[in-house]
């Protein structure tokens, strides 16, 4: 007698990206924290139909904080599945997070940016190496290491 075979779960893929924006005058980097969760976090999104990972770092970076940046590292790709439904999409039995992350440098003045009141409650400086004592969005620690890599291998490859 044959077993039936498990059904897989139903997985919605969401596809975002996320940017490390360093001032080059102080070597802070920017975090965000997100207007409906109280949550801090790099800036960025999700990705629009046919939109590359340049536009959409850049565009969604001029959305939430007016800042302009020039990408200095490749993006690298990160991962999360989430289980259980989406509110409001119970045929879901979860869904994955493919993340996109890469650094970037500040090339406008920092007094310029703003947040978006809809998307962002707050904008706030850090310096790396300093310990992160805010509420992160969960995955923030694993996108954070993801950067850092980045920026060693960017280092590496300038010497």
């Amino acid at each position: 007698m044959e077993r039936p075979k498990p059904k897989a779960p139903k997985i919605e893929p969401l596809i975002v990206v996320r940017t490390k924006i360093i001032d080059p005058s102080t070597g802070r980097f920017l975090l965000c924290k997100r207007a409906k969760t109280g949550e801090w976090e790099l800036p960025g999104g999700k990705i629009d139909p046919l939109e590359s990972l340049d536009a959409a770092a850049h565009r969604e970076i001029g959305e939430e904080t007016n800042a302009v940046i020039n990408l200095t590292s490749p993006f690298r790709i990160y991962e999360r599945i989430i289980l259980g439904p989406k509110p409001g999409k119970e045929h879901l039995e979860g869904r994955l997070r493919i993340g996109h992350v890469a650094t970037a440098e500040l090339v406008c003045d920092p007094a310029v940016l703003q947040p978006n009141p809809d998307e962002v409650a707050d904008m706030k400086w850090h310096c790396p190496g300093q310990p992160l004592n805010l509420p992160l969005r969960r995955e923030m620690p694993n996108i954070l290491a993801v950067a850092a890599r980045l920026e060693l291998q960017q280092i590496a490859l300038a010497a």
